[in-house]
């Protein structure tokens, strides 16, 4: 039914526009994550610095930081505070994440596996 999707995009749209008009309003700026499928919001002061954003993401995403490699929506690093204050003066600004489950911190490790006890006789 299309009338019931197009309410609910008009709600969306709603709640985007507050949203942003808080932000505005507080000097913050939106940051929508990516990390595979999944996507996560966080708002953040219009001055917070490179490394203020990764500290929040991956707290947001429960990860260690030494887990995690930044990206800027079109794929290039995000590593240099530089490309962060260039990104920042966007209206909207776009994350992406890549988990390395092989890095130093991560808590994928592998188990090994313990021999099974023998029971006494």
């Amino acid at each position: 039914d299309g009338r019931k999707n197009s309410v609910t995009t008009q709600a969306i749209s709603d709640a985007n526009s507050r949203l942003q008009q808080v932000r505005m309003q507080e000097k913050q700026i939106g940051i929508r994550s990516l990390c595979g499928p999944f996507v996560k919001t966080l708002s953040l002061k219009s001055d917070a610095s490179l490394s203020e954003l990764q500290t929040k993401l991956s707290q947001l995403w429960s990860r260690p930081l030494e887990s995690l490699s930044f990206f800027t929506a079109e794929g290039q690093p995000l590593e240099m505070e530089e490309k962060w204050q260039e990104l920042r003066s966007s209206s909207h600004i776009e994350v992406k994440m890549l988990l390395e489950r092989d890095r130093k911190g991560s808590k994928a490790k592998s188990k090994s596996k313990a021999a099974p006890k023998s029971r006494p006789p």
